[in-house]
């Protein structure tokens, strides 16, 4: 699940979309999920009808790799497994920032990149990672699917995580 263009605020109070953290200059545009419970990962969905970027132009899920022994990443049964950020890109090689260290596992080979949080305020960003080459296949709010490379430009695939950002994406990646 498409969870922005930013990370969320570590901390260990409830967050929603008050709590999106502006990142280096990137400011939230909106999602069509966001974490609605920091303690509990419970998702909040928002109605298509919110997206003013337009549908087509609106990421909605992505691949995610999923975690093997204690790695929680890419379940869909806990909340925070299940979605992604477009601050980091397609297959990062920078590591994915989880509220715990306890949730990652970076001694598997097979397990993308993971560290905890350095400080309270360390945003929590995850990426949209997959196991075959090049890039990800993703499915846009309108029901198409597209596969974007890993070399995309980080400001369109900002652009294409935010719901309300007004910015203007051109059709080719």
């Amino acid at each position: 699940m498409n969870y922005g263009n930013t990370g969320f605020v570590n901390n260990l109070s409830p967050i929603g979309p008050d709590r999106q953290q502006d990142m280096h200059g990137v400011k939230f545009l909106g999602a069509p999920f966001t974490i609605a419970d920091h303690v509990t990962g419970r998702v909040q969905a928002f109605k298509l009808s919110s997206i003013t970027d337009g549908t087509s132009k609106t990421l909605m899920v992505s691949e995610l790799v999923q975690g093997h022994s204690q790695d929680l990443r890419g379940f869909a049964w806990w909340g925070f497994g299940s979605g992604f950020m477009t601050y980091l890109s397609p297959n990062s090689h920078q590591p994915d920032v989880m509220q715990s260290a306890g949730y990652c596992n970076n001694e598997l080979a097979r397990n993308p990149p993971c560290v905890g949080p350095h400080s309270a305020s360390l945003p929590m960003t995850w990426a949209s990672r997959s196991r075959h080459p090049g890039g990800v296949q993703s499915a846009m709010c309108d029901a198409s699917v597209q596969f974007f490379s890993n070399d995309i430009a980080m400001d369109i695939w900002r652009a294409l995580g935010t719901s309300q950002g007004k910015e203007t994406i051109r059709d080719e990646y």
